[in-house]
């Protein structure tokens, strides 16, 4: 077993037993599906979870994927991108408020956290505040280049 394969899996345990803790079933069809989330490896739009899903085995049906992406998704475990006026969805491991930096060459996302930087956090609020909103929460997404595309086009990128 390669590296990612045992972290694939590792990764996979720890989504099940997190559902497990909060009272949810761990069935063949949720194993499925959250183990082709894993594989993509990616955010991923509904139709590329369907095919991976189908290739992990294709017994298991439409509905039991998007029943398992809804509950991922309302645990916190999944979350909603918007990359070229499509929704995808990228798994989500951290537990506190986050955001998303993606790849607009390979696709790569990375999470962070603005714990740290009041000032940004400030300066939404009060922008919602001006428009006469009260806040209740907010998505950051940044997207550019990661490192290793960058290397790949080299120094006149």
């Amino acid at each position: 077993m390669s590296q990612n394969e045992f972290q694939s899996q590792e990764v996979v345990s720890s989504l099940e037993q997190g559902l497990a803790r909060d009272g949810f079933r761990l069935t063949r069809a949720r194993h499925v599906v959250l183990t082709a989330m894993v594989e993509l490896g990616h955010p991923f739009s509904t139709g590329e979870l369907e095919q991976a899903v189908a290739r992990v085995d294709g017994s298991v049906g439409r509905a039991s994927v998007y029943r398992t992406l809804a509950l991922m998704e309302s645990r916190g475990l999944v979350e909603k991108l918007h990359r070229s006026g499509q929704e995808h969805y990228t798994l989500c491991l951290k537990a506190e408020h986050h955001h998303h930096v993606t790849c607009v060459q390979c696709g790569r996302t990375r999470e962070f956290a603005l714990k740290d930087n009041i000032d940004l956090l400030s300066t939404v609020d009060g922008l919602a505040r001006g428009l006469g909103y009260l806040p209740r929460s907010h998505v950051l997404e940044v997207y550019g280049v990661c490192p290793a595309c960058q290397k790949l086009a080299g120094p006149h990128a």
